[in-house]
């Protein structure tokens, strides 16, 4: 079982970035940007309420198995690598994940209540929904040099593999945080073909911490 979890568990990379696919191409026209007035965006959420929330639903659980995804790369990573960057990569996929759903479920209240709302409201709303994105830029950040990193380390999938991850993640906290995370997962959709259908056993690299430390002279 063990074994079986191991080889396949990355798939999960595939299944986030086919559902961040559905809710870009799926989610309806463009929300409201943050200059949008209170009378423009209630009408919008209004008549494409339906069309938000099911982005917002694709897009939670593309963060949750793009989270599982993690936790896999996480789990090869140590089996030749530095285990303190597979902890690194984790945190940082949970901190994008979450700072992303919050993001997302700005527009998931907007779906449901805009015919409820005031105009004050539905202009915080709107606004937290376009630029409160500090979060998701720190939780990709955090990923990216954290597994770009533990790949260069571990070789799992690639040697190579890791350094535009740690580009994708400098990208990340400019303004173009949006296509360092398409960037990020086209990078996690190849990454889990790889370790599926390429997977590098332990044996392939030979692991500096379980050679024997020699003792230090004294005086």
């Amino acid at each position: 079982m063990d074994r079986w979890l191991l080889r396949w568990s990355p798939a999960t990379g595939i299944l986030a970035a086919a559902l961040v696919l559905a809710a870009l191409f799926g989610g309806g026209p463009n929300t409201p940007d943050s200059s949008a007035g209170p009378l423009n965006v209630i009408s919008f959420f209004t008549a494409h309420g339906g069309d938000q929330k099911r982005t917002a639903i694709l897009g939670t659980l593309a963060l949750i198995a793009f989270t599982l995804f993690a936790i896999s790369l996480a789990g090869r990573v140590r089996l030749t690598g530095p285990p303190w960057l597979a902890t690194g990569l984790v945190v940082g996929a949970a901190l994008a994940a979450t700072g992303f759903t919050t993001l997302i479920g700005y527009d998931w209240v907007l779906g449901s209540n805009a015919r409820y709302l005031n105009a004050g409201s539905a202009s915080a709303l709107n606004l937290l929904s376009n630029d409160a994105v500090l979060p998701v830029a720190l939780g990709f950040c955090v990923f990216g040099i954290s597994a770009g990193l533990a790949v260069v380390a571990s070789r799992q999938p690639a040697r190579w593999m890791g350094w535009p991850l740690v580009v994708f993640a400098v990208c990340s906290v400019t303004p173009l945080l949006f296509f360092a995370f398409l960037a990020t997962m086209l990078w996690t959709l190849v990454a889990a073909v790889w370790l599926i259908w390429w997977p590098r056993r332990p044996e392939d690299t030979p692991v500096a911490q379980d050679q024997p430390h020699r003792a230090l002279p004294i005086g």
